[in-house]
């Protein structure tokens, strides 16, 4: 899983700075930027799709990405080091939904066997069966205490044992994430500017 590190925020900021864009004409950064933009988002948008939520998330990383590049390179406001913060960790979570990290934390704490067995003589039709070699449910239950109560209580009457009770943890910690995501950016998105 790809982890975002926050960027080193330059010395200076773009005010001081004399590059040629200080003085071009606006029309011709505006179009230096189209064309820029133009090529720095065709390799995403080829590979976009519309039959799966991932896509969506691609395109909300890939944005948040450019938008940190630049603010943090421009660094012409005070709140420079909190944009930086809040977008990586923006994209750290983009990353953890996208992969399902948290609905698939639990697997890494049990192992098990699967095998199918006919249903009849003709051998046409088979059942799945597994069954859990070892098992560390409780460091995983250790380690989401909270979440650990809350299944608990919302989902007793779908338990039947301890992977049901990681599973159902695994799915809370991906709400969760993705709800944290949305919070930051429901708060924070509008003073992401320069």
């Amino acid at each position: 899983m790809k982890t975002y590190k926050q960027f080193s925020i330059p010395k200076d900021s773009a005010w001081e700075r004399k590059t040629w864009r200080s003085y071009a004409p606006i029309w011709l950064k505006n179009f230096i930027d189209g064309v820029a933009n133009l090529i720095k988002w065709a390799p995403l948008i080829y590979k976009d799709r519309n039959w799966d939520w991932s896509y969506i998330y691609e395109v909300m990383e890939f944005k948040l990405l450019q938008q940190r590049n630049y603010l943090v390179a421009a660094n012409r406001h005070t709140g420079i080091p909190e944009t930086n913060r809040d977008i990586t960790i923006c994209l750290n979570l983009i990353q953890r939904v996208k992969d399902e990290y948290y609905g698939c934390e639990y697997f890494d704490y049990f192992k098990s066997k699967h095998w199918f067995e006919p249903t009849d003589e003709t051998e046409q039709y088979f059942t799945h069966h597994s069954e859990i070699i070892w098992e560390k449910f409780d460091d995983y239950f250790a380690k989401y205490p909270i979440q650990y109560n809350k299944v608990l209580q919302k989902y007793a009457d779908k338990i039947e044992g301890k992977k049901d009770i990681a599973f159902w943890i695994g799915r809370e910690n991906e709400q969760r994430a993705q709800n944290l995501l949305f919070k930051i950016l429901n708060k924070k998105l509008n003073r992401w500017w320069d």
